[in-house]
């Protein structure tokens, strides 16, 4: 997904803040996708995200469903706000972005997970 073709489009992507997203999971048919790389999310990731990093997210984005609602997930929430936008531009409607990110998410206090999915 070339970076340079989508400009962040923070105005018409909705955003959650960890909380809310962890909420929004837990009360309607949602996915998290992780868009971090690999290295990042085996680190640490939300509990419940599934992993498609941006790097490849071109090629795969076709793996997220299209019923339900997509939160996105990044690092701070810049790159997952991009993912949002692509996908918005591709037809998806529910299209959420996490505010903050994993950091925030940890800093919550909300689950995670260590290790790789799978």
């Amino acid at each position: 997904m070339p970076e340079q073709r989508y400009r962040l489009d923070r105005d018409s992507i909705p955003s959650l803040s960890p909380e809310q997203a962890w909420r929004h999971m837990n009360q309607h048919v949602a996915v998290l996708v992780d868009v971090r790389e690999p290295d990042e999310y085996s680190l640490l990731h939300a509990e419940g995200a599934i992993s498609i990093p941006l790097s490849v997210f071109g090629e795969r984005y076709h793996e997220i469903p299209r019923e339900g609602d997509i939160l996105l997930i990044c690092h701070i929430g810049e790159r997952s706000l991009l993912a949002a936008t692509f996908l918005r531009r591709l037809g998806w409607d529910q299209v959420f972005n996490v505010e903050g990110g994993t950091d925030q998410w940890e800093a919550s206090k909300l689950p995670v997970r260590k290790g790789r999915q799978g």
